[in-house]
């Protein structure tokens, strides 16, 4: 029996965003760089490079900031700038560039807390995406001219896997906006998904 393979659509899933608040935007974003984050980690250890410990109490707070706890637009905005000072440099190799997603990430999900931009919201996804595309398309040395590679790419299991993530995470949080509270009550149980379900790579 054929299955459908679900696909990453930008406008699709602006489209998506555009109809949750902008505090819903910003948690989607901050449990999709949540899932990345370890590839910044797992950089830094083959490397020596970095500043994880900065990227995961970043994360922390922000988690704290959509319950209601105190960080401030300033803070945010040297937490953006900390973080682009961060990525790798461009000779860093396959795992540099999966470092430099893993941190652009959370930067997006910065951005979106500041604007409510459904933009960031999409880039933060796009981030974690194409980390999972590049590295199925190495891993399996798929030939990027053929016709039918980004579909080889798409209908792998863990590409797969993230993009049903991504589209649970707009439908529950879609879901709990409509309820008073109902958001904030959800925030744990995202977060804790989120660091359940880490982007790891052998």
């Amino acid at each position: 029996m054929h299955q459908d393979v679900v696909e990453f659509e930008d406008i699709i899933l602006k489209q998506h965003l555009v109809n949750i608040p902008p505090a819903g935007r910003v948690t989607f974003a901050t449990a999709c760089a949540q899932r990345v984050a370890p590839l910044y980690v797992r950089f830094y250890r083959l490397s020596g490079k970095g500043r994880p410990k900065f990227l995961e109490e970043t994360l922390e707070r922000l988690w704290a900031y959509l319950q209601g706890r105190e960080f401030s637009t300033a803070d945010r905005k040297k937490s953006i700038k900390k973080l682009e000072s961060l990525v790798p440099d461009e000779d860093a190799g396959t795992d540099g560039g999966h470092a430099e997603n893993a941190l652009l990430a959370t930067t997006d999900a910065l951005e979106c807390s500041l604007t409510g931009d459904e933009e960031f919201a999409e880039m933060t996804a796009s981030c974690v995406f194409e980390v999972i595309y590049y590295y199925v398309l190495y891993r399996d040395n798929i030939d990027y001219s053929l016709p039918n590679s980004t579909r080889l790419i798409y209908s792998d299991p863990m590409a797969q896997t993230e993009l049903v993530r991504q589209q649970r995470d707009l439908d529950e949080i879609a879901a709990a906006c409509q309820q008073p509270g109902g958001l904030i009550a959800l925030i744990p149980t995202l977060r804790a998904r989120a660091i359940a379900e880490a982007i790891m790579f052998e």
